[in-house]
């Protein structure tokens, strides 16, 4: 007769801590699993957690949500003409087709390569963003305001040009009072000019006649009242006409 001891079994061992590793675990207790399409939020997923070196679970909601930081601003934008970029430099692309902009905060006119902008087109960008979200939370009360500033933008221009006619008016008053005057006093001093010149002229014809008649020549005669007078004559300049009048009173 053969026996043939086989064994018994006593109790069940656990592995000691540590002990199972990549050999021990055959891959397929993962790929053997049953496959899932989506996952829930209170779903679990196996970690690592290595500040306390053991594996913790935890839940799809509690994974996801230390992933990729705060998704506030969605935006999408296109261009609408082709630009030329030079070599090696930084050019601003302009994305003039806005299609997604969801913090209205995306500059469509001078979105640039390397993500800086201008204080004054930033400037312009954030007047633009104020006045999208004024139009998009209260379109009506932003036509309103829009309208109550146009009427009293025209009030202030109709003021100025009011101002401006009433200026406008009082210079050429003043205008046409001072022509008024230039013009009088142009008249006088013409007058005052003739008179005066009169006035000289019958001096010198009547010291010409004292001196022809006392037996001078003309050209003495005209000499003696070039000095007398202190005119600027020449020497051998001919004869004055006050000269000459007063020889022909003299012929009578």
């Amino acid at each position: 007769m053969y026996c043939v001891y086989l064994g018994k079994a006593v109790q069940t061992v656990n592995p000691p801590s540590g002990s199972v590793g990549n050999s021990q675990v055959a891959s397929t207790i993962i790929t053997g699993q049953t496959a899932e399409t989506s996952i829930a939020t209170d779903d679990t997923v196996l970690i690592h957690d290595t500040s306390a070196g053991a594996l913790r679970k935890m839940t799809r909601a509690n994974f996801v949500s230390g992933v990729g930081g705060t998704n506030e601003c969605r935006w999408f934008a296109s261009v609408t003409n082709d630009q030329t970029i030079s070599h090696a430099s930084l050019t601003k692309v302009a994305f003039a087709n806005e299609v997604i902009d969801s913090a209205s905060n995306t500059n469509t006119k001078s979105q640039s390569t390397d993500n800086t902008f201008s204080d004054e087109t930033d400037t312009l960008n954030q007047n633009s963003n104020n006045r999208t979200r004024a139009i998009r939370e209260d379109p009506v009360a932003y036509v309103n305001n829009s309208l109550v500033k146009l009427n009293e933008g025209k009030k202030r221009l109709e003021d100025r040009l009011f101002e401006q006619k009433v200026l406008i008016t009082q210079l050429e008053r003043r205008k046409d009072t001072d022509l008024k005057t230039l013009d009088r006093h142009n008249k006088n001093l013409s007058t005052w000019k003739n008179a005066y010149q009169n006035k000289e002229f019958n001096k010198k014809v009547k010291t010409a006649k004292q001196l022809l008649k006392s037996g001078h020549t003309k050209m003495e005669t005209q000499r003696i009242i070039n000095k007398k007078f202190k005119l600027n004559r020449a020497e051998n300049a001919s004869t004055g006409r006050y000269v000459r009048v007063a020889s022909s009173l003299l012929d009578k």
